[in-house]
């Protein structure tokens, strides 16, 4: 179930970034929290669900990505 989940985020990651439209934190993930607190803001506004959204959590910033 897990795997769905993340996948369904992943999706919505995919189909709701638009290059003019993406949010930045930085190179060195100073604004990583503010970027995830405001992704999870709007991934729930268009209908993700709160257990998919707690998949996100313990996220953390990674330049390696």
């Amino acid at each position: 179930m897990k795997l769905k989940t993340l996948a369904g985020v992943g999706l919505f990651m995919v189909l709701a970034a638009g290059p003019a439209a993406a949010a930045s934190c930085g190179n060195t993930g100073a604004g990583f929290d503010r970027w995830l607190g405001s992704f999870k803001k709007e991934a729930a506004v268009n209908g993700i669900g709160r257990r998919a959204l707690g998949a996100l959590n313990g996220l953390t910033y990674s330049r390696q990505v």
